[in-house]
């Protein structure tokens, strides 16, 4: 009976030791864990950590309202310049379920590999103003590749049958001869009496700068980006520049790919400068084209000015002529 005893004693012991240490170990869980909490109350989450260029990604900024802290509804703090990305929406916070949420939406111009931007918010805990950084997340870009699907075969060219409207602008045209013969003829002897005085026109050349110049500001005049004609504004500015870079430079602009057209340049009197900005406006042109975002306001201006420096900045003698006609 006593070495029963014993052994139930022993067992007793050894029972409420491991609940002891059990209990210990999870009180320093909880503490661990609160600490945890209030070090890092700010969670991020990235929507999806692999897009392609021009793709709208989101990042989820989480605050528990336990944590003691509570949001500003002001924008967040982001550095200058953010290599890669560019913010479409930063959001406002919203609280659901003792959290508050905030969904910033930004996409990307650059293939690689990149981390999020370092966000800081504005918080107030316990009546005094604070910041908030949260973490940087990595995020891949890559190139976006189109499959053979994908491209529509050429389609032969379809034929109306001719119509009384169609012909309509020859009989204008007819109409409009006969009448400028009757009026040759009544005033043939006129014109036979009367000496005709010798015309000098003067004729003037224009330049490819000033005919460049002239279209570039003819373009700004449609405001077509502020209408969202986006795609065709960069579409007109690239041809008017390569049409201008053509006539220069007596080099096949308007038939190259930007890569070609750079290295045609290289062999040119072009300043180095120049064609480092031309090709950062043809790469930014070929993704606004090709891409699904909307660049900022800035973006549209910028290529407007940078086009009109390059032609400038290149601008060919000025020639004018005069010729005597009979």
């Amino acid at each position: 009976m006593n070495q029963e005893s014993d052994s139930k004693y022993h067992k007793l012991l050894v029972m409420n030791k491991l609940i002891k240490q059990h209990l210990l170990y999870f009180i320093l869980m909880v503490v661990s864990f609160e600490t945890m909490a209030q070090t890092q109350p700010l969670t991020t989450i990235l929507e999806n950590g692999d897009m392609l260029i021009g793709d709208q990604n989101k990042i989820t900024f989480e605050l528990a309202a336990k944590s003691g802290f509570q949001p500003q509804n002001v924008a967040p703090v982001v550095p200058d310049s953010v290599q890669g990305f560019e913010l479409l929406d930063k959001g406002k916070w919203t609280f659901v379920k003792d959290t508050w949420t905030r969904d910033v939406i930004f996409t990307a111009w650059d293939s690689g590999a990149y981390y999020t931007p370092t966000f800081q918010f504005a918080v107030v805990q316990n009546g005094k103003s604070d910041t908030l950084s949260a973490d940087r997340l990595p995020v891949k870009v890559a190139y976006p590749k189109l499959k053979d699907e994908q491209i529509a075969p050429i389609k032969d060219i379809l034929r109306t049958d001719f119509s009384f409207e169609d012909a309509i602008p020859y009989l204008i045209g007819f109409v409009t001869l006969v009448l400028l013969g009757l009026i040759v003829f009544l005033w043939r002897d006129k014109w036979r009496k009367k000496p005709q005085p010798m015309v000098v026109a003067r004729q003037i050349i224009v330049t490819p700068y000033e005919q460049a110049r002239n279209e570039l500001m003819s373009l700004r005049a449609k405001q077509l980006w502020q209408q969202g004609e986006i795609k065709p504004y960069h579409t007109e500015l690239t041809h008017i520049l390569r049409d201008y870079l053509e006539k220069r430079y007596q080099i096949p602009a308007l038939e190259s790919t930007s890569d070609e057209l750079i290295t045609a340049l290289r062999r040119t009197d072009m300043p180095d400068a120049l064609q480092f900005k031309l090709r950062q406006l043809l790469q930014m042109a070929d993704l606004v084209k090709f891409a699904k975002g909307t660049p900022e306001i800035a973006v549209h201006e910028a290529a407007y000015e940078t086009a009109m420096e390059l032609i400038m900045e290149t601008e060919p003698p000025k020639v004018e002529t005069q010729l005597g006609l009979n």
